[in-house]
């Protein structure tokens, strides 16, 4: 507490000279000192203004459009079936089929008119070589309907393995005035142009976007442009801007040089501006706020004559506020230090734990260095190397919460505990992970390191980890979140590196990973195996796509897509043999993939999937339900006078039509149509023998509305028409 006392005396006093040096400062260069104070703040406020509203900018147009955009394939066009009206032409010819042309139709103009920044939908269906234009459909084989903006993408997704493509904003068509911007991907997103069913082209509206940013600052304000990967120009809230659509701006160059986020001052058409973006999260858009500072220069210019004017006011009028108020607020203000050291000691933690967290993130003044926002006291970072770590511990969904934070607490106090080669700082991050910074004399330490730490983790672990280390760098708050920025990158990659509890961002080569291989071929073949109950290949296959992703050259959103195809093709298997997937494997096994944590957890779950589906088909191929046949026996025969199809026996028995086509003749020995001809052929027999109806109402009741068709057939059954078979009968009663 006296030693408190004694700094805030030190304080005081310091603060009493200094203010009676700012008086003496003032008489001498005032405008000097107040000039440069205010318009240094008055420049930060603005950065700090700027980057705010680019970010909001940002919030506005990539959630609500951008994201609902690139989602839009995943939610309309997936295999479920609430979207079978737009999926079905993918694999099925419709050319022929006006109904479902019409129906697709409808679908697409409904998801349009309810989602109000999309100026149309364009989806060409390989399959049946037609393009749907919203509402209308085109068969290309008879005309030429890719005109406009369509000319953009049309031929490069039919004659190049091109997947996905940004086309930039430009006129829809000629006899369409309105800006769009499309979102263009192949369907499905992998394989060659060989494979491909279809195409996606999304058309955004460019003067809503236009809307979009005039509600967020009107031309007034500033100015706000949204720009693509080569900084042209696509919207804007300034309609009378000199720039069209379309042009590269003057400053995009310097922009595009400098990342994805940042801020710099230009001269923009005569007038100093301060230019603020930020990249969109879902595609290589820059979001650009523009403020002039004209006006600011001339504030400043009048800040320094008022400030002339009232120097000499001011320099006797602070003199004496500076003693009175010094004298004053001596012993309250010694109090509150007493106060601030101890509520400083309770709450260090706390403090530390925030510190640390936001110099990982980022979350500091821009330009600031460490000197500037000032340590916690326990916290060093003297020596001069850093690398970030984030620590990933698996099991989180088996524990409660108080067995997880005493996991926590023990390994951040393992991890801290001190060492010649290092410190470390570690604290609690999002979930079940723990984040730091370790601090080292030379980057040649680090190794060392790495083993010192896993060493403290085994000992204080049962569970499964993973360490991801970023890169060794100077020390620095930049640094510090460019390496823990990697660290985070990297623990997603531990799904492929499951051998390994360390990965080190630069043994990834993210750089070199490619986001194509020849694993698409080889899927397209699982569902052939499993409809032929060839295991052993099916389980090769598989093999082989492990092998291929587990070489460590391709990216994780490739591996990890491949493996949900893999799963799809498994499901969309059983669901096309007349199983319900959800019955025979516990759910939804794409649901499930989601939680696998790594490809070796992945491989055996996937094979025993493979051996319950195996075990399924193997099983119904050598025992078919007599009681079920029975039913299915009785149906027909029950429905004789109905007109009868395949499609609504299978109804009936609640199974795939398909399925029910090639048990019946298992059951029956003939297929589905000869036998049901057969048995209503033996009923028209018996009311032939009855005589009690014509021939034309024999075919009525026995369901042929054709009575040629009818005789036809009974015809080929019994040699000799209807009428004359009955006329047989008639004899052979009277012989």
């Amino acid at each position: 507490m006296k030693a408190a006392h004694r700094k805030g005396n030190r304080l005081f006093r310091r603060l009493l000279v200094f203010n009676l040096l700012t008086v003496v400062l003032i008489t001498i260069v005032p405008q000097y000192i107040f000039y440069h104070y205010f318009k240094s703040m008055y420049e930060e406020e603005i950065n700090v203004l700027n980057m705010q509203t680019v970010r909001q900018f940002q919030s506005a147009i990539d959630e609500p459009i951008i994201k609902s955009v690139t989602n839009f394939p995943n939610q309309y066009l997936s295999e479920v079936d609430s979207n079978e009206t737009l999926t079905t032409p993918f694999f099925t010819d419709i050319r022929n089929d006006n109904s479902t042309i019409r129906k697709v139709s409808r679908q697409i103009g409904d998801i349009k008119n309810n989602l109000p920044y999309i100026h149309s939908i364009n989806i060409y269906y390989r399959q049946s070589n037609i393009l749907f234009m919203d509402n209308y459909a085109c068969m290309l084989e008879v005309s030429d309907c890719v005109q406009g903006s369509r000319q953009d993408w049309f031929s490069k997704f039919k004659d190049s393995d091109i997947n996905i493509m940004w086309v930039p904003a430009r006129l829809e068509g000629p006899f369409d005035s309105n800006l769009v911007v499309s979102y263009v991907r192949s369907i499905p997103f992998f394989g060659s142009k060989d494979q491909r069913q279809g195409t996606l082209a999304v058309n955004i509206n460019v003067s809503y976007l236009e809307s979009m940013l005039r509600k967020l600052k009107t031309s007034s304000e500033g100015r706000l442009l949204i720009l693509d990967e080569h900084g042209r120009l696509i919207a804007r809230n300034q309609p009378d801007s000199s720039k069209a659509i379309g042009e590269e701006q003057p400053f995009s160059q310097k922009m595009l040089s400098m990342g994805a986020t940042g801020i710099f001052s230009d001269k923009i058409e005569g007038q100093t501006s301060v230019v603020s973006y930020i990249q969109s999260e879902y595609n290589n858009w820059r979001y650009v706020s523009i403020t002039s500072v004209e006006n600011f220069y001339q504030k400043s210019t009048r800040l320094r004559v008022w400030m002339s004017a009232v120097g000499a006011a001011f320099l006797s009028l602070n003199i004496m506020i500076s003693v009175f108020l010094t004298k004053q607020a001596s012993k309250p203000i010694s109090r509150r230090m007493d106060s601030m050291q101890l509520s400083l000691e309770k709450y260090q933690p706390i403090i530390m734990h925030r510190f640390i967290l936001n110099l990982l993130k980022g979350a500091v003044p821009q330009n600031a260095t460490l000197q500037d926002i000032g340590v916690p006291a326990g916290m060093r970072l003297d020596s001069a190397y850093i690398c970030c770590f984030v620590l990933h511990i698996y099991g989180k969904s088996q524990r409660r919460m108080d067995e997880e934070t005493a996991v926590i607490i023990r390994v951040v106090e393992a991890l801290e505990d001190k060492s010649a080669l290092g410190a470390i700082c570690a604290v609690q991050d999002e979930g079940f992970e723990i984040s730091g910074i370790v601090n080292i004399d030379h980057a040649d330490n680090l190794p060392d390191m790495i083993r010192l730490m896993t060493a403290r983790l085994d000992g204080v672990l049962q569970e499964r980890y993973v360490l991801c280390i970023g890169q060794v760098y100077p020390v620095g708050i930049t640094e510090i979140g460019n390496s823990y920025a990697e660290a985070k990158l990297s623990v997603p990659y531990a799904f492929l590196r499951s051998e390994s509890n360390v990965i080190q961002y630069e043994d990834l080569h993210l750089s070199e990973l490619k986001d194509n291989g020849s694993s698409a071929k080889i899927i397209v073949d699982i569902e052939p195996c499993i409809r032929q109950g060839n295991e052993k290949r099916l389980q090769l296959l598989i093999g082989y796509v492990l092998s291929e992703l587990r070489t460590s050259e391709y990216t994780l959103v490739y591996c990890r897509n491949t493996l949900l195809d893999v799963v799809s093709a498994i499901r969309r298997a059983v669901k096309n043999m007349g199983y319900s997937s959800s019955e025979m494997l516990g759910g939804d096994i794409r649901e499930h993939f989601k939680a696998v944590e790594t490809i070796d957890e992945f491989e055996n779950w996937i094979y025993l999937i493979i051996q319950i589906v195996m075990d399924k088909i193997n099983d119904r191929k050598n025992h078919v339900n007599q009681e079920f046949s029975a039913q299915i026996i009785k149906f027909i025969e029950d429905n004789i006078y109905n007109q009868l199809s395949l499609d609504m026996v299978a109804e009936y028995a609640n199974i795939n039509p398909t399925y029910l086509s090639k048990i019946f003749k298992m059951i029956t020995g003939s297929n589905f149509s000869d036998y049901v001809t057969v048995k209503k052929l033996e009923q028209a027999v018996i009311l032939l023998r009855e005589e009690e109806l014509s021939i034309q109402e024999i075919s009525n009741k026995v369901g042929y509305n054709s009575t040629h068709h009818f005789i036809r057939l009974f015809k080929e059954k019994y040699g000799q028409t209807p009428k004359r078979y009955q006329k047989s009968l008639r004899n052979e009663e009277n012989s």
